[in-house]
This record gives C-alpha cells, structure tokens and sequence, in this order.
C-alpha cells in the first residue's frame, strides 16, 4: 500500500542494495541485504520529520517503491551517482506553483527505471541531468508542472553527457512542457540516443521542444556564437494529444551546435480547441515517418561535422 511522508529528508551516501517501500505503520525501513523488512533488528529505521528531500548519493542497487512524497521545499526524490535503481509505484506531490520540487531528479546517474508513478508538482515531473546513461521512464502520469525534461545541460560552462534515454507509455495533462531537451548556450556535451515514444498529452504548452538557449552566457565553451552540446538521435514515436498553445513543436537549436538527426514518427497534436498546431525549426534537421502534424519543419540534410580534437565539442562544418 502507499505510505505518505509529510515531507521528510533521506540522505543516503555510499550505500548498495537497499530498499525504501511503503510500510503500514509511520517508519520507513531499510535493509542492507537488498529486501525491506519490518521485523528484523538488522533494519535501519528513519523517521520521516519535515525536512526537504529523499536523496540517495553514491548509491548501488537501490529500490524505492509505493510511497508518496508531499510537499518537499526542492526536489521530492534524487539519485545522484547511482546506478542499477529503482523508483516504482510512487505518488509526488506538491501545489502547482511551488518552484523548484522537481518529482524525481536523476543526476549523472546510470541503469535507472522510473516506472509507474503519478507525479504532479510545481516543477519538472522527471528531469535528466549531468552525465547520465541507461534511463527509463515507463507508465508514468505528469502533470501539472513543466512536463519531463532532459537538462539543462551544460550549466557554467561544464561538460554534461546524457545519452541512452528511453521513454514511454506516458500521460502528461496540463503541464508547462511536454517532452522537453534543454541546454545552456556556454555548455559542452551531447544528449544523444533518445527515445520518447507512445505518449498521450493533454492540454500541454510546448508538447515538444528542444531548446539550446536556455541561457546566455559571454564565454561560450568549445565554439563560437551559442551552445556547443550537441544534440542528435532522438526520437519522437506515436506521440499524441492536445497543445494548450499554437505551436506543439518547437525545434530551437543552435547556429554553433545544430541539432542532428531528429525523427518524427507519427506523430499527431493539434490544439485544445481543434484547431491546427504549428511546428518551429532553427537549425533542426532529421527525417518524418508517416503521418506527422502539425507538419514537420525539419531540414532534410543532416548537417556534417568535423571533430578536431575535442570529439562532439568540434566546430561545425557548413551543411
């Protein structure tokens, strides 16, 4: 069953094969051999006291399942150098408005499933950021708040590498963003490997968005003139529903870094009141595959890029 925190802060550094789970009496109880277990003296209980957040640091092998989290002052539940993790059957909540109480917040973290919860915040619902591989979301209900993100990346100039990112069966009503890539114009790195697929909105601002000037910064890292994280293969499949606003694609990229090999793949929204979405591309390139509205603006060349010692951070050649 689900158990509710009132809401508390969990800090957990260096631990491996624990589990945090919904319990029927006001402790939460984990266990270091990998199984939650009420019963036995082994088992370190925390009691949950009006503190700000569950975080898990350095962390291996981590199950947190059927709780809800309330009302945290910043971000409900984070995994920050973790990997091989489990977040499943959670509630999060917190009012509309509330700033920065981000639902779950993966931060260079690798091998992680966020699967089945119901997250409605004043912030992103899931947000991907730092140096993160091998995550997936799957039936997972956002809404409201600013949708799922990957970034911002490449905040004060760091080099940030999110890649391998697989997303679906989701609902997201009523939220900010939709499906959202963002990263900051002074950064370095890539979000590569993306997959969003089978996605229900409803009612959402920006459905779909990519956007490489999440800021401004006068020192842009590794190129001239913008962002230098480069963002490419990602995939847009079956995605459905209503935009609360005119335009349900907006492809910002930059004149520096442009975005590479995006797909549309049947996708289908159109505004809440039934009229027709627009679609906007800046150095966007890629391909559609079936039936795409509103129709698709993306450049059909890729353009070519010339490393130069520095990998993806290389200046680009014109297209």
């Amino acid at each position: 069953m689900f158990w509710t925190m009132p809401f508390a802060e969990l800090h957990q550094r260096s631990c491996s094969k624990g589990e945090i789970f919904g319990s029927i009496s006001t402790t939460i109880f984990a266990s270091s051999r990998g199984v939650a277990d009420h019963k036995m003296n082994r088992s370190i209980a925390f009691l949950a006291l009006n503190l700000q957040a569950l975080h898990f640091e350095d962390c291996q092998g981590i199950s947190v399942k059927g709780i809800t989290l309330q009302n945290s002052q910043q971000s409900h539940l984070t995994f920050t150098r973790c990997s091989h993790v489990e977040a499943n059957y959670l509630r999060v909540t917190s009012p509309e408005h509330s700033p920065d109480t981000t639902g779950v917040l993966v931060v260079s973290s690798r091998n992680v499933h966020i699967m089945d919860n119901l997250i409605s915040t004043g912030d992103d619902c899931v947000s991907i950021v730092g140096n993160s591989t091998d995550v997936r979301l799957r039936a997972i209900s956002c809404g409201p708040g600013h949708g799922i993100s990957i970034g911002g990346l490449g905040e004060n100039r760091s080099y940030h590498r999110v890649e391998k990112i697989k997303m679906d069966t989701l609902f997201i009503s009523n939220t900010e963003n939709g499906v959202r890539i963002k990263t900051w114009p002074d950064g370095c790195g890539t979000a590569r490997k993306v997959k969003f697929g089978d996605i229900l909105m409803k009612n959402v601002s920006n459905p779909i968005i990519i956007d490489q000037h999440y800021s401004s910064n006068k020192i842009p890292c590794g190129s001239k003139g913008g962002s230098a994280v480069t963002v490419g293969e990602i995939n847009y499949v079956g995605i459905t529903g209503t935009s609360a606003t005119e335009r349900a694609v907006t492809f910002s990229c930059s004149d520096a870094a442009p975005c590479s090999r995006l797909t549309l793949e049947n996708v289908n929204l159109t505004m809440a009141d039934g009229q027709n979405a627009s679609a906007y591309c800046h150095q966007a390139f890629g391909k559609t595959v079936g039936v795409v509205l509103p129709e698709s603006c993306l450049g059909k060349g890729d353009f070519v890029r010339q490393v130069a010692g520095q990998g993806d951070d290389g200046e680009d050649d014109d297209r």
